[in-house]
């Protein structure tokens, strides 16, 4: 009988971490549309002040987009993390010459970070669900990607925090 009891409790407690974890995925499927949903809509191809975004993502995907050049870098950031990037948080960088975007760079214009009229970034990134062990390699504000070297001008970001990621 007391083995019976153990038996429920087991099976209980697993169907209650299994609820805990459809409600995680459900709650982040959810941030990931609203996202998507707040981004500004893409302009037309040859528009003037049109700016084309390339990002590369860990697994190899390629994602490309037009912006305007006034819109801000806070946007790519939200547009690749609604592209089921799950549990990374996403840090933009270009490769030559190498350039790593700080969250407090987040809030400039895609014209302001250099980015116009078209650039090609890919993402660095590092696992949110790691231990605090990596945050010695993040820049010294805490919003830089693991071995990026910390920002000069140490301003808040004014955006929305990585998906699966802390807050700014």
């Amino acid at each position: 009988r007391r083995q019976r009891q153990m038996c429920i409790r087991d099976r209980r407690a697993a169907a209650r971490a299994a609820d805990e974890l459809a409600a995680e995925e459900t709650a982040r499927l959810a941030a990931r549309a609203r996202k998507a949903e707040l981004l500004p809509d893409e302009p037309p191809a040859g528009a003037p002040g049109v700016t084309r975004v390339a990002v590369r993502l860990p697994d190899g995907r390629r994602l490309d987009r037009r912006w305007r050049k006034e819109d801000i870098l806070q946007h790519v950031v939200d547009w690749v993390e609604s592209a089921e990037l799950d549990n990374y948080e996403v840090c933009l960088a270009t490769h030559y010459p190498r350039r790593v975007f700080d969250r407090a760079e987040y809030a400039s214009s895609l014209e302001a970070a250099g980015l116009h009229p078209q650039a090609v970034l890919f993402v660095e990134a590092r696992d949110a669900l790691a231990d605090s062990d990596a945050d010695s390699d993040v820049g010294a504000d805490g919003g830089g990607c693991a071995g990026a070297r910390a920002q000069p001008n140490g301003a808040e970001a004014a955006g929305v925090p990585p998906l699966g990621g802390a807050a700014p």
